[in-house]
């Protein structure tokens, strides 16, 4: 697995690549414009984006049908540097599955086993979760 940062010459905007697909990042003013998502904010995109990716792969091999599936997650920076996340706490919104235990598993074994971001994560913050079945 590789990346890059380019820098585009203004402020603090970045283009990030891998793989050839491109992601733009930038900071709040006054160092940045606030153009885009900051590093640590695209982390939290991941973050989000692994585990959903996870339960909907598995809802989809438990034959669950789903027809909608969002992650929110939201948390808090330490004060002092170099400034890290608290706790995070990660909102499951699904629509669709019949068996609200198989919802229940597959964001288990998401957390638990297959989601490498939050095993990441978790090295030095708490990673709690709720789902919402709607």
């Amino acid at each position: 697995m590789e990346a890059k940062v380019v820098w585009q010459g203004h402020k603090m905007r970045f283009e990030g690549e891998s793989r050839g697909l491109k992601t733009q990042m930038d900071s709040k003013p006054p160092f940045g414009d606030d153009s885009a998502p900051s590093p640590k904010e695209l982390v939290l995109q991941g973050l989000c984006g692994c585990t959903a990716m996870d339960v909907l792969a598995l809802l989809k091999k438990y034959k669950q049908t789903v027809t909608y599936l969002e992650v929110r997650v939201t948390t808090e920076l330490t004060k002092e540097h170099p400034m890290v996340f608290t706790d995070l706490k990660l909102q499951y919104i699904i629509r669709g599955p019949e068996d609200p235990e198989k919802v229940k598993e597959a964001v288990s074994l998401s957390r638990n086993k297959y989601c490498g971001v939050i095993a990441m994560l978790e090295k030095n913050s708490k990673v709690d979760y709720e789902i919402v079945l709607s």
